[in-house]
């Protein structure tokens, strides 16, 4: 049985993983991004919904990411997407969403 979230370090930043169960992915982001400023996370990755999503808080700094689904997108149109974190030489991050065609 896997955790409902784990918290981990990447070069001076914290992610606060989780699949989404237990959060009810879109629905509750609010909780999951609660629960990720109160352990000073400024990036929540989730992927319940297979929906792409990279969605910056501007009033907390907290940046929501999906990276959707190689296998089985839900979004519309369904188009198979990942995506990369990269952690660049100023230490931002940047994100890219990848969809394949």
């Amino acid at each position: 049985r896997l955790p409902k979230n784990v918290i981990l370090k990447i070069k001076g930043h914290k992610l606060f993983l989780s699949h989404g169960v237990g959060y009810m992915g879109e629905y509750s982001l609010g909780e999951m991004r609660l629960t990720a400023e109160n352990n000073g996370c400024d990036v929540i990755a989730m992927g319940h919904t297979h929906k792409p999503l990279i969605n910056e808080d501007k009033e907390t700094g907290v940046t929501c990411i999906n990276p959707g689904s190689i296998k089985k997108p839900r979004q519309y149109p369904a188009i198979p997407s990942y995506l990369v974190m990269n952690v660049r030489d100023d230490n931002s991050l940047e994100f890219v969403s990848v969809m394949l065609n």
